[in-house]
């Protein structure tokens, strides 16, 4: 794997069943450069905070 950034770079391990299509599966390590800019057909990895499940009224 090339890295074009080391100082800029991290690691997360997927979790999910979303990104199938892709070729990510669950378990999978993927690698992250902060410092880059997204662009359109990229796949962008994203740390969201746990949150409690919404609820929806009907």
């Amino acid at each position: 794997m090339l890295i074009s950034n080391p100082a800029a770079t991290f690691y997360v391990r997927a979790s999910g069943d979303f990104m199938h299509a892709a070729g990510i599966q669950t378990g999978d390590i993927l690698s992250a450069d902060r410092v880059r800019e997204p662009r359109p057909g990229k796949i962008v990895i994203l740390n969201q905070p746990s949150q409690r499940p919404r609820t929806q009224s009907t």
